[in-house]
């Protein structure tokens, strides 16, 4: 225990001893740095001896001069790496320049389309590509870029954003898109699909693309405008203009619109009919070769009006037809211009010809009427005045003019402007004075000539030929001479042509040789086959969608047999009719025939009697040159066989 205790008392003693012990803060002192004598140390082993022995030595310059040193190293070491990086890059540039044109050249693209077409003419462009090379093409993507005034319809396949994603095209793959659709746009605007056809090589990782394109005029629409209207009238004097389309193309139009552009000094009085846009006309519909509803504008001039000089007098009219685009821009597809002068006196003069002003289609052998009409509307008297009808045909003379008939006979006489018949106070007392108001209508026939007429002229001028006729007016007082002559709107006339239809049955051949079978005359109750044969001519003009059709009356029954030179014949049993059609028969090929066979049975009711064979034939065709619609007739069909000349019977049932 005392050991213990004793330890104790000796570690408290020595920590209290360690506790008083103080120390002394004592400074150390370091050598003072001088940064320019480090910096001497670090390029004492770069400085040569001489420089150290100059006695201009000045650190900082060598110090400048061997980062100068330093900084020429990188900057060789820069331009050695660019070197050649750009050789690499070079050399890259000649391998891929190498590789890409036999790449293209691994791809066929081609562009088939239309080199012309009509505005709003409904048309396909087929895009064909080929990987005709060794290689896989993979990633294949097909753009296009459409022309101007293109409208897509439809495209197969479908594409996405004028996009076609098209995968990989193996070796030998070929393909083929079909773009349908139509182009409205100004017809001087250059219309050009481009194609860019993007893809990747199988050996090299990295994009090609080769591209096409197609170019294709547009053209404008066959197309007219039908006006008319006055030649010459007065200040104030109230006249009609009168317009419709005449769509003679194979296009149906949608929303076409029909604009007037009115000189400043014409005041419209009355239009027909009503619209809601200022002397402007849209029609939801215009069909292929059909006309549209006829627009008529009444007004008159201004009477304040004055004149510097004669050419001031002609007032400038304009009609336009134009057609919506996909973002309702208008583009013009037909326009007509026409002037109508003002003169100085109010007597105005039509001419009608077999009871209309407007232009017509005519056919030989018919007679032409005209009527010749002057009226006074202004306050003054004119005396000894002259009118005249003006008929010029050409390029021949149709016109039998030895066969002229005249309520008032006239003064005819061959002129430079074509055949004119003048007629004067001489021959109509109401001329020698014209009072206001005063009305004056000289009526004429003259027939036109027969074929046999125009047996000996060519085929093809004959078609050719158009008449054109207008009446004047001549005031011949010494007042009036500086006043023109006063016209009235001319009227055209062309020909039809000379479509014909031959309907006929026959027993025998025209050699004698029977072709029917069974009894003739025929007998009750027994079945006898005839042979109907049609023939169509035609000399003058191209004809196309031609309709040949008759039906079969009760107990008359299609054969079965049947032939065509041109065209199909087709029996309608629901509608008992035979129909032959042909979809064009040109002017050079002048006769077309078709034949078919029938079966006639008649009943005990029907003996002693002739029996109708074929009810009555009609023939219908569109003239490509006039656009008319001629449509001619032969009779019906009897067991006469009128035509047969082998048959001596009467025809009647036994």
């Amino acid at each position: 225990m005392t050991n213990k205790k004793n330890t104790e008392q000796h570690k408290n003693s020595k920590n209290t001893k360690h506790s008083s012990i103080k120390f002394k803060k004592k400074q150390i002192q370091y050598p003072e740095e001088n940064p320019v004598d480090e910096l001497m140390s670090l390029y004492e082993d770069e400085i040569a001896p001489e420089e150290k022995e100059q006695e201009q030595f000045s650190l900082k310059e060598i110090i400048e001069q061997k980062r100068r040193s330093h900084r020429t190293k990188m900057i060789f070491l820069f331009l050695f790496i660019l070197v050649l990086l750009a050789a690499a890059s070079l050399a890259g540039f000649f391998y891929f320049n190498e590789y890409k044109p036999s790449a293209n050249e691994n791809l066929r693209l081609e562009i088939e389309g239309p080199e012309t077409i009509t505005t709003n003419e409904t048309f396909e462009y087929k895009i064909a590509y080929d990987n005709i090379g060794e290689v896989d093409l993979n990633n294949c993507k097909l753009t296009v870029q459409y022309p101007h005034g293109f409208i897509l319809e439809s495209s197969a396949p479908e594409s996405g954003n004028h996009r076609w994603e098209l995968g990989n095209l193996y070796t030998y793959d070929k393909g083929e898109i079909v773009i349908k659709g139509k182009i409205i746009d100004d017809t001087d605007i250059e219309q050009k699909l481009v194609v860019n056809f993007n893809f990747q090589p199988s050996n090299f990782h990295s994009d090609f693309t080769k591209s096409a394109h197609f170019s294709t005029v547009l053209e404008k629409p066959e197309m007219e405008i039908i006006s008319s209207q006055l030649a010459n009238v007065s200040l104030g004097q109230k006249f009609e203009i009168k317009a419709k389309i005449d769509n003679k193309s194979e296009i149906a139009f949608e929303n076409i619109r029909i604009s007037f552009v009115f000189p400043e000094s014409f005041e419209i009085e009355n239009q027909s009919p009503e619209t809601d846009e200022e002397n402007t006309w849209v029609f939801e519909d215009l069909l292929e070769r059909n006309q549209s509803p006829e627009i008529l504008v009444s007004g008159a001039f201004k009477n304040d009006l004055t004149f510097s000089n004669q050419e001031s007098r002609e007032q400038n009219f304009a009609i336009t037809v134009s057609i919506p685009d996909a973002d309702e821009q208008y583009h013009v597809i037909e326009e007509k211009e026409f002037t109508i002068k003002i003169i100085d006196q109010a007597i105005a003069t039509y001419l009608i010809i077999n009871g209309s002003s407007e232009n017509k289609n005519i056919e030989l052998e018919n007679n032409l009427t005209f009527s010749l009409i002057l009226k006074n509307n202004g306050d003054q008297t004119f005396e000894n005045i002259s009118t005249r009808a003006v008929i010029d045909c050409d390029p021949l003379d149709i016109l039998d003019w030895e066969q002229i008939s005249e309520e008032v006979q006239s003064r005819l006489e061959n002129t430079d402007i074509g055949k004119t018949l003048t007629w004067t106070g001489s021959q109509i007392d109401k001329l020698k004075k014209f009072g206001p108001g005063d009305e004056e209508i000289i009526t004429f026939s003259v027939p036109l000539k027969s074929y046999n007429d125009l047996a000996d002229e060519s085929s093809y001028s004959l078609g050719q030929t158009e008449i054109t006729a207008l009446a004047q007016v001549i005031l011949s007082s010494e007042a009036d001479s500086a006043v023109p002559t006063i016209e009235s709107s001319p009227i055209k006339l062309k020909i039809n042509s000379d479509l014909y239809l031959d309907s006929k049955a026959l027993y025998h051949y025209e050699d004698g040789n029977p072709i029917g079978e069974g009894p003739w005359p025929p007998k009750a109750g027994e079945k006898t086959k005839l042979n109907v044969f049609w023939e169509l001519n035609n000399h003058l003009h191209d004809l196309e969608k031609i309709t040949v059709s008759a039906k079969l009356p009760e107990n008359i029954n299609w054969a079965g047999s049947k032939n065509t030179s041109v065209g199909e014949i087709e029996y309608n049993a629901i509608e008992n009719e035979v129909v032959w059609t042909i979809n064009w028969l040109p002017q050079s090929v002048n006769t077309a025939k078709s034949n078919f066979a029938i079966n006639i049975e008649p009943d005990q009711s029907q003996i002693g009697e002739i029996v109708e064979l074929l009810g009555i034939t009609t023939v219908s065709a569109k003239d490509k040159f006039t656009d008319d619609i001629i449509i001619k007739t032969a009779k019906n069909i009897n067991s006469t066989l009128e035509n047969d000349d082998f048959v001596t019977s009467a025809g009647k049932v036994e």
